[in-house]
């Protein structure tokens, strides 16, 4: 499957083009489901809308991997908690390091946002997946094209430039 996300260089806390147009956005993010927020991503977003944060934790133990936690932060924006990593502990199996994010939830959580926006909607995110929660971005970016790009704009922003050169 061709790429069809659109890769931006910066901050995925400042989304291009959200004021732009009719379009609703959202902003993606994998979370786990422990309630373990404190590194990664999560830093600069509780930062900047402290309610994300606060709305997580309000609501963790009740939802399951592959649920999504829908937080308005702004007029047109809205940030969308995936509960897709399993706990934030390095899970080994057999000697081998396996990934903490959860591909079949993450899977449901980005097919059910995108069922559920309307068609003019626009999705921003970061590499969501691939550091902390272990996985293979190159999987986790052939979900985002299989969920939403053929029927959303898709936005994945780089804040290491060195990444840049690895994204096809």
């Amino acid at each position: 499957m061709i790429d069809q996300i659109k890769y931006v260089a910066g901050d995925a806390t400042e989304p291009i083009q959200k004021n732009e147009g009719q379009a609703y956005n959202y902003l993606l993010h994998i979370c786990n489901n422990v309630g373990a927020w404190g590194a990664g991503f999560v830093i600069p977003l509780a930062k900047k809308w402290p309610e994300v944060k606060k709305a997580y934790h309000e609501v963790i133990r009740e939802l399951s991997l592959g649920e999504n936690q829908i937080v308005p932060v702004e007029e047109n924006l809205a940030v969308v908690n995936m509960i897709a990593q399993l706990d934030v502990v390095p899970i080994v199996h057999n000697s081998k390091k396996l990934p903490n994010v959860q591909y079949d939830a993450l899977f449901h959580c980005l097919n059910e946002i995108g069922n559920q926006a309307y068609p003019e909607s626009r999705f921003h995110f970061p590499m969501f997946g691939a550091g902390l929660g272990g996985g293979d971005w190159q999987v986790i970016a052939s979900l985002v094209n299989q969920t939403l790009t053929y029927r959303h704009e898709t936005y994945c922003y780089i804040v290491d430039q060195k990444w840049m050169g690895l994204i096809k």
